[in-house]
This record gives structure tokens, sequence and C-alpha cells, in this order.
């Protein structure tokens, strides 16, 4: 699922025969992945839209039902370029039960069945874990700061894992050939260019194929 517009993605998708069929292979072990709107699109709870800032204000998100495929899990992307750690610890706060996601640009969370994520990537996952927070999100009004307390927060670069339901960082991999991580990272981040660019402009795949026929042409 490329990027764009998250809302427009689960309008289109959401309560669809699509929709359904993508559920029901997910179900079945199909892996779905998702750039940024479509990144968010993939959760629960969709991180639908919001303004930026480090600091965690009332009214600063708006959360909407996303596609399902994470459970209690609410995914936001181009993290540390557009500053949105406030947005995000601001949701959690309010709803603890979930689990917040923030992805960096050309940087992928790969989830597997087991709920365990992993990090590959040039930039870093963060992850606010809001299970013990103390908030006052309830008594704050218009869009005034509000205070957030003993949220955990990780902040995991390429190589780390996360166990989604024991919420807690797993010892890293040292098994894994370098060799063999640098060029599964790239792959990654060609697909995310690629499905980015794709997102922006329809008419991008067909170019791509076309130069792809010339060169074969030429040869």
């Amino acid at each position: 699922m490329t990027g764009g517009n998250q809302l427009r993605l689960s309008s289109v998708i959401g309560g669809t025969r699509l929709g359904a069929a993508i559920l029901e292979a997910h179900g079945r072990g199909a892996v779905v992945a998702g750039t940024s709107a479509g990144a968010s699109a993939a959760a629960t709870h969709m991180m639908a839209f919001g303004s930026s800032g480090a600091t965690p204000k009332h009214r600063m998100a708006q959360v909407s039902v996303g596609l399902g495929l994470l459970v209690n899990v609410v995914v936001d992307q181009h993290f540390e370029q557009r500053t949105r750690l406030g947005r995000l610890l601001a949701v959690v706060a309010q709803s603890p039960s979930l689990i917040g996601l923030g992805l960096d640009e050309d940087t992928a969370a790969v989830i597997d069945g087991h709920d365990v994520l992993e990090v590959i990537g040039r930039g870093s996952v963060t992850i606010v874990d809001g299970a013990d927070v103390v908030t006052d999100a309830y008594q704050v009004t218009g869009h005034k700061p509000m205070m957030v307390s003993n949220a955990r927060l990780h902040s995991l670069p390429s190589g780390y894992r996360f166990d989604l339901r024991a919420r807690r960082v797993l010892p890293r991999d040292v098994t894994v050939n370098p060799r063999v991580a640098q060029i599964a990272q790239g792959r990654i981040a060609k697909m995310v260019r690629q499905s980015a660019a794709e997102g922006r402009n329809d008419r991008a795949l067909e170019r791509r194929r076309l130069r792809q026929e010339d060169r074969r042409a030429s040869e």
C-alpha cells in the first residue's frame, strides 16, 4: 500500500471485498507492506492527521479506524523528519492499551507472525508503550499541553527487535551476516522509494516499464 492520504486508503479499501481479502490473505501468512500512509492505514487504530511538534498537546492528533492488520497498534510515519513525537505520545496517553510506532524515513518495521518487530533501514523505529502511563489528558481542554509521565520510550535502530505482545526489547541477533543484512536493507530501501514515488504519481510505474523495455530493445 503506497503513500498519499491514509484516510483515502481506509475509506476506499475498508469494508470492501478487497479489504476482507487482504485480511484473509494476511491471516494465511501473506506479507502485506505499507509505506508512509500505507503504513498508518495497516493498523486497527489509524493516525489520520495531526500537527507536528515534540510536546504532546490536547487535540494534537485525530485517530480513526484502520484496516486492522496490526492489532492494538498505532503507526506514525516520517517520524523524526517531521517531529511527530508529541502527537504519538498524546494518542498513547489517551489510549494506553495501544503501542505507538514511529517510523523514520528509509526505515522498516518488519513484524512476523509472532508479533515480533525487527527494524531494518537507515533510521530508527520509536516505540511508545503507555501501559503504565500517568496523564491529565482527560482534564486538558483546547489545544493546551498535556502532562504525560511514566511512558516507556524505545528508540531502536536497524538490527534490534521488539516483542509487541510482551512489550519488551529482545536481544540483538549478532549471528546475522552483516553483508546479507546490508543487501536486504538496500532492497527494502529501494522498494520503499519506488512505492512512495508510485503513490505520488500514478504514471511512475508505466514510465519504469517503458524504460525497461527500451533497455531490452537496445540490447
